[in-house]
């Protein structure tokens, strides 16, 4: 799409020099202007929108805590959050973000889920309820049996689609470039014979 581009504009540039030097009206030089400054418009908004993409994964990841409270036959247990396996049993105090995906086994409470569903109000959860990793626990304490672990939770998996979404072309896009290689390989000869 480069391509396109710098030859259109160069194009009208070099269309109105001649114009320029027999006094014609008919020059383009704005023209030229116009296709930069809409082509450098255009990728400072998608430049903005990868950096606000590259914010929201950041904000995303920072939701999962680094560590959790394992229940264990001796008591509970500070680990790393890495240290945390399926079918652990883990406690969420008042206040605590959820470590990670699981099913709640004892106790109740209501979650801030804000961050999955865009819900302000907070949703209750007991005995036999899913929660999700990353989620703020309200104002009761319960145990969850952990049902996912890092990569296959669902925070991981929003943080995933929301970097991959950043880095893909649209398919106009790819069209756009593969338009833009064959005009330009084809054409740019006969232009300029």
């Amino acid at each position: 799409m480069d391509t396109l581009i710098a030859m259109g504009a160069s194009a009208a540039y070099l269309y109105s020099l001649p114009g320029v030097a027999r006094m014609h009206h008919h020059v383009y030089f704005e023209s030229a202007a116009a296709i930069v400054a809409f082509v450098l418009g255009g990728r400072y908004m998608e430049e903005r929108a990868k950096g606000k993409a590259s914010e929201a994964i950041r904000k995303l990841i920072e939701l999962q805590p680094e560590t959790a409270i394992r229940v264990t036959g001796n008591g509970d247990e500070t680990v790393a959050i890495d240290d945390v396996q399926l079918g652990d049993r883990l406690r969420v105090r008042p206040g605590d973000k959820v470590p990670t995906d699981g099913v709640v086994e004892e106790g109740a409470s209501s979650l801030d889920e804000s961050m999955l569903t865009g819900e302000s109000l907070p949703v209750s959860k007991g005995a036999g309820d899913a929660v999700v990793g990353g989620c703020l626990n309200g104002n009761g304490g319960f145990i969850l049996r952990v049902t996912a672990v890092g990569g296959d939770t669902v925070l991981s998996g929003i943080v995933k689609l929301v970097h991959h979404a950043a880095g893909t072309k649209l398919p106009v896009q790819k069209f756009a470039d593969h338009a833009s290689r064959r005009v330009s390989c084809r054409r740019w000869p006969a232009l300029a014979g």
